[in-house]
């Protein structure tokens, strides 16, 4: 199984790497985030070259159809969908090398 780096790990390598203590990195960390967060909230791109593109865009409401299952007769039935945000993420090709 791989290894998974959590914000633990992340801060711990980002403060040995900059040389900074691992509370200023926590911040740091803490505050990128919050930057990209803000940013994709407010429908905004957000590229981190050599690694990802990141963008969000908000789905309007709608209906749909679908089978109703609880149905005996596999009848339709029609559902309202309400708006929401949805994010997407674009990796570099840089990394496939």
């Amino acid at each position: 199984m791989t290894e998974v780096l959590g914000k633990k790990e992340l801060v711990a390598r980002l403060a040995e790497n900059a040389g900074a203590t691992k509370v200023q990195s926590a911040r740091d960390f803490d505050n990128f985030v919050e930057v990209i967060k803000t940013a994709l909230e407010a429908g905004e791109t957000v590229r981190i070259p050599g690694l990802v593109t990141l963008t969000s865009e908000v789905k309007e409401a709608h209906t749909m159809e679908m089978y109703d299952f609880q149905a005996a007769d596999g009848s339709r039935k029609t559902v309202e969908v309400p708006e929401k945000r949805v994010y997407k993420a674009r990796f570099s090709k840089a990394l496939s090398k």
